[in-house]
């Protein structure tokens, strides 16, 4: 199971690129919410 600085450096990298590939302002609380789902679920 990957750390939770890991998990946040993640979220950080996915965000910038979401954001630069798409334009959009996706609510990173979202984001965040949906990864520690699916990490939960994961492990």
């Amino acid at each position: 199971m990957r750390t939770e600085e890991e998990i946040k450096e993640e979220l950080k990298r996915l965000y910038k690129v979401r954001d630069e590939r798409e334009g959009l302002g996706i609510d990173y609380h979202t984001i965040t919410i949906a990864i520690l789902k699916l990490e939960w679920v994961l492990y």
